[in-house]
């Protein structure tokens, strides 16, 4: 069961990253379904980091569409670290070179998809 605290930290995050999605739909060539669902991977993917503490990039990556949305919400800074002390208890990092070490990302990869 979840804690009333807990529902709210989730309502509060999925407002912010409605804005996210909004702003992706807006600014690419993807739908607004599209977009949306984006955006749901998107909350897959930080509580599967969660889950296993990949809290420095190590050992998973996302797939190209989850890593543009990711790059939205960590643009917005504050938002950013509150959302992820709110959900994760920790900052979840991204490392933007990830993707030059290329037999690397490749078991990050593999690891997500596993």
């Amino acid at each position: 069961m979840v804690d009333g605290g807990s529902r709210s930290c989730r309502r509060e995050f999925s407002a912010r990253r409605q804005c996210s999605c909004e702003a992706m739909h807006e600014d690419t060539w993807m739908g607004r379904e599209k977009a949306r669902k984006v955006l749901a991977s998107y909350r897959q993917f930080i509580m599967l980091k969660k889950n296993i503490q990949d809290w420095n990039a190590k050992i998973l990556s996302p797939c190209y569409l989850v890593d543009q949305m990711w790059h939205c919400h960590i643009l917005d800074v504050v938002n950013y670290c509150h959302d992820m002390m709110l959900l994760c208890g920790h900052i979840v990092g991204h490392n933007p070179d990830g993707a030059l070490d290329y037999v690397a990302k490749q078991k990050r990869d593999d690891t997500t998809r596993a």
